[in-house]
């Protein structure tokens, strides 16, 4: 009977334990749901303030749900986020990386696009305050893949020059191919009427 009754539970279960995650996510209020896309289009953590920013900027009326620091600390005692203090405050991130990969290829290309973009001028208004900036190559990276070309050129160009000033050669190169790349697409800089390609000095400083 014990055998049988095994048999039984495990004909139950999922196949697959990211199945059962992404059941849970789905059981979850729309709110909740909006923070694990986030998380997981973010592909690394977002402060909770940036979590705030970007919900923002995804309402009509640039506000975000209300106790949002209480839904990020549900889904952490749930056990789809990990929170962690740091001097600027709260971050949040995925707990597993196979489900924030699923939940993203589940989301639609417009909704994924649309979160991209939010995640990039969210984290360029941080860059600009008085808080712990960004790194160029985290907005470049949203940008890109929110559509916000003139962004996306800008970062990409500060972080390949900060690349070559600390002599990482070959990650630099790897940047300004994409870039030169991108420009090949014909994707147009948002400088305006105007469109501006800037010479890049590939040698200048690299040394022999």
């Amino acid at each position: 009977m014990n055998g049988i009754a095994d048999s039984q539970v495990l004909l139950r279960l999922p196949r697959k334990a990211e199945d059962a995650a992404f059941e849970r996510v789905e059981a979850l209020s729309p709110p909740e749901r909006q923070i694990l896309e986030i998380l997981s289009a973010a592909h690394g953590p977002l402060a909770v303030c940036e979590l705030e920013a970007i919900e923002g900027l995804g309402s009509e009326d640039g506000h975000h749900e209300p106790d949002l620091a209480a839904r990020v600390e549900t889904l952490s005692e749930q056990g789809f986020l990990e929170l962690r203090e740091e001097t600027g405050g709260s971050l949040a991130h995925m707990c597993h990386l196979a489900l924030a990969s699923q939940i993203y290829r589940q989301m639609r290309e417009d909704v994924r696009i649309s979160v991209h973009r939010r995640i990039a001028l969210a984290l360029m208004e941080r860059l600009a305050g008085t808080g712990p900036g960004r790194t160029p190559e985290d907005i470049a990276f949203h940008a890109r893949l929110g559509g916000l070309n003139g962004l996306y050129f800008k970062q990409a160009l500060i972080a390949a020059e900060k690349l070559c000033e600390a002599r990482a050669c070959e990650a630099a190169t790897q940047l300004y191919e994409e870039i030169l790349e991108r420009l090949g697409t014909g994707a147009v800089l948002e400088t305006g009427s105007t469109s501006i390609v800037q010479w890049v000095p590939f040698n200048e400083g690299w040394g022999e």
